[in-house]
Protein backbone atom coordinates (compact mmCIF):
# COMPACT_ATOMS: atom_id res chain seq x y z
CA UNK A 1 0.00 0.00 0.00
CA UNK A 2 2.47 2.31 0.90
CA UNK A 3 4.08 2.34 -2.57
CA UNK A 4 0.65 3.08 -4.51
CA UNK A 5 0.91 5.72 -2.01
CA UNK A 6 4.07 6.66 -3.08
CA UNK A 7 3.60 6.43 -6.37
CA UNK A 8 0.55 9.04 -6.54
CA UNK A 9 2.28 10.98 -4.41
CA UNK A 10 4.45 11.27 -7.42
CA UNK A 11 1.86 11.73 -10.05
CA UNK A 12 0.46 14.50 -7.85
CA UNK A 13 3.49 16.70 -7.84
CA UNK A 14 4.84 15.81 -11.49
CA UNK A 15 1.32 17.14 -12.36
CA UNK A 16 2.22 20.64 -10.28
CA UNK A 17 -0.59 19.56 -7.51
CA UNK A 18 0.61 21.76 -3.52
CA UNK A 19 0.77 19.24 -0.74
CA UNK A 20 0.35 20.40 2.49
CA UNK A 21 -0.14 19.04 6.18
CA UNK A 22 -3.63 19.74 7.66
CA UNK A 23 -5.31 18.63 11.05
CA UNK A 24 -2.00 15.67 10.56
CA UNK A 25 -3.49 14.94 7.27
CA UNK A 26 -1.76 15.26 3.81
CA UNK A 27 -4.17 17.38 1.70
CA UNK A 28 -3.33 18.36 -2.19
CA UNK A 29 -4.49 21.49 -3.55
CA UNK A 30 -4.80 21.77 -8.19
CA UNK A 31 -2.02 23.87 -9.85
CA UNK A 32 -3.61 27.78 -9.74
CA UNK A 33 -6.04 26.63 -7.21
CA UNK A 34 -7.78 28.70 -4.77
CA UNK A 35 -8.66 27.22 -1.25
CA UNK A 36 -10.12 24.21 -2.44
CA UNK A 37 -7.62 21.09 -0.83
CA UNK A 38 -8.51 17.50 -1.52
CA UNK A 39 -7.22 14.19 0.60
CA UNK A 40 -4.71 12.66 -1.97
CA UNK A 41 -7.64 10.05 -3.07
CA UNK A 42 -9.77 12.61 -4.30
CA UNK A 43 -6.76 14.75 -5.75
CA UNK A 44 -5.36 11.44 -7.65
CA UNK A 45 -9.23 10.74 -9.14
CA UNK A 46 -9.09 14.50 -10.21
CA UNK A 47 -5.83 14.00 -11.91
CA UNK A 48 -7.17 11.21 -14.05
CA UNK A 49 -10.41 13.06 -14.78
CA UNK A 50 -9.06 15.75 -15.79
CA UNK A 51 -6.49 14.51 -18.05
CA UNK A 52 -9.14 12.22 -19.95
CA UNK A 53 -11.23 15.19 -20.48
CA UNK A 54 -8.13 16.84 -21.48
CA UNK A 55 -6.99 14.33 -24.19
CA UNK A 56 -10.59 13.85 -25.08
CA UNK A 57 -11.00 17.50 -25.87
CA UNK A 58 -7.76 17.17 -28.11
CA UNK A 59 -8.71 14.21 -29.99
CA UNK A 60 -12.42 16.56 -31.20
CA UNK A 61 -9.98 19.09 -32.48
Amino acid sequence: MRRGCEEARERLLAAGWEPRIRGGILVWRKPGGRGSWYSQEVALELLEFLAEEKKQGEGSA
